[in-house]
């Protein structure tokens, strides 16, 4: 087909699609993470020796660390609009050269364990989804703990997000 001098083959229609795909040179920096519920918030509840570190990359400016052995951290206050399955982001740093884990309860309910890999450094933030179910209403809790070592440090969570 020609048309004003331009030769289409195929022949384009006005009402097509295309999509366009480029290639990312180099890294990807994505935005810092930001807490929807900031662990150290005055809401959350420190437990055997769990306890509020600075931290100059973490959202709050603060973390809880010496979670485990014993140490205990409960993010209250959650909120949720219906009752259901969620997905939380979680913001966390870990320092060592080998993964940390945490038993994570929702609510209450039978913690599940996640495995948390090493982000670089202690006050290098990253981030790791977990999915457990809230109740309607503000009344969630998020509980971190680890029996049998040591857990990462906590920034915080972020919103639930219904699955």
């Amino acid at each position: 087909m020609i048309r004003r001098g331009i030769f289409l083959h195929p022949p384009i229609l006005p009402s097509a699609v295309f999509k366009l795909t480029l290639p990312v040179a180099g890294p990807v920096t994505l935005p810092p993470f930001k807490a929807t519920y900031e662990a150290e918030a005055s809401s959350s509840v420190l437990a055997g020796g769990a306890s509020i570190s600075a931290c100059s990359t973490c959202s709050g400016g603060a973390d809880v660390g010496y979670v485990g052995n014993g140490g205990t951290l409960t993010i209250n206050n959650i909120s949720a609009p219906a009752d259901g399955v969620y997905t939380v982001l979680v913001g966390y740093a870990n320092g060592d050269s080998s993964p940390r884990s945490a038993d994570i309860s929702f609510n209450g309910s039978t913690p599940v364990t996640v495995s948390f890999p090493p982000t670089g450094g202690w006050n290098t933030i990253s981030t790791l989804s977990v999915t457990g179910t809230f109740r309607s209403g503000t009344a969630n809790a998020l509980i971190f703990s680890n029996p049998s070592g040591w857990a990462p440090d906590i920034d915080g969570i972020g919103a639930p997000a219904a699955q």
